[in-house]
């Protein structure tokens, strides 16, 4: 799934490649990623209120109930460091394998076309292809088109600025 990177003749650079997994609006999955995570940013409360209603208990010197809460906020602090991310990851490898496998399934069985991809500074252009040796040979030949100046028809062209 290797990007081919050519400079035009009148030096706006073009980077073609294959796509697994469509563009939404042109903007990768890192970039929609950051900007949910800066919408919820400036929603977050300042987290002064962490210990409200916390009561603090009196023990009167019961060494084996002090005990039992240091154990009980011990097997909590753990199990928040190493359960939750485990957990976590289980689903995560979960959701991947049957992403994968229904991704396979679409692509190869059911021949969903490839997206190839043409992006510069301004623009974009795809074309679909089926095929993942077709679509590679396409995106070969689409560099060298832009390479040498020609200008690629076929492609809807969607400018992302």
């Amino acid at each position: 799934m290797t990007a081919r990177r050519v400079s035009a003749p009148d030096g706006t650079p073009w980077v073609v490649r294959r796509r697994w997994i469509p563009h939404r609006e042109g903007r990768g999955v890192t970039s929609r990623f950051r900007k949910h995570r800066e919408r919820r940013r400036g929603s977050r409360d300042d987290g002064n209120r962490v210990l409200d209603g916390v009561e603090l208990l009196d023990f009167s010197g019961d060494i084996e109930a002090v005990a039992i809460v240091v154990a009980i906020v011990v097997a909590i602090i753990l199990l928040f460091l190493f359960g939750w991310p485990l957990l976590l990851l289980g689903i995560d490898l979960a959701w991947l394998l049957i992403v994968g496998i229904f991704g396979v399934i679409g692509r190869v069985v059911l021949r969903r076309p490839w997206r190839v991809e043409a992006t510069s500074t301004d623009e974009r252009r795809e074309w679909f292809v089926q095929g993942f040796r077709a679509a590679g040979r396409r995106r070969d030949e689409l560099a060298r088109q832009f390479e040498h100046g020609l200008n690629p028809d076929g492609g809807s062209a969607t400018l992302s600025g």
